[in-house]
C-alpha cells in the first residue's frame, strides 16, 4: 500500500478495535489530556462535543478519510483518539498499517 500510495511505510503501529492500544511510546492518558483537557477521565466515553473546534475538525476528516466509519461521528474511538495524537505532536505514524488494519 505504501508505494502504490508512494507515501513512507515507517513511524509508530498500532492497531486495536475494541481497547486502548498497547504501545510502549503511547501514553492513553497523555493523548486523552491534550485531545480533551486537563479534567479529563481517562475511563469515560470520549464523545466529540468535549474536543475544541479544531480537534474536533481533525476528527472529523481522520472519521471520513484516514479511518472512515458507518453511523454517527458523536464518539471518539481508541483508533481516531490515537492518530489525532500523533498528527497532532507531529509524531510519526505507519498511515498504510492504519488503513491496512482499518480494512481488515
Amino acid at each position: 500500500l505504501a508505494t502504490i500510495l508512494k507515501i513512507p511505510n515507517e513511524g509508530a503501529r498500532g492497531w486495536n478495535q475494541r481497547n486502548c492500544i498497547i504501545n510502549n511510546e503511547f501514553n492513553k492518558e497523555e493523548c486523552v489530556r491534550m485531545l480533551f483537557g486537563e479534567n479529563a477521565d481517562c475511563m469515560q466515553r470520549m464523545y466529540t462535543r468535549n474536543l475544541n473546534l479544531h480537534h474536533r475538525f481533525l476528527h472529523r476528516a481522520i472519521a471520513t478519510h484516514v479511518l472512515p466509519k458507518a453511523g454517527g461521528f458523536d464518539e471518539v474511538t481508541h483508533m481516531e483518539a490515537y492518530t489525532m495524537y500523533h498528527l497532532i505532536t507531529r509524531k510519526r505514524i505507519n498511515v498504510p498499517n492504519l488503513i491496512i488494519h482499518h480494512m481488515l
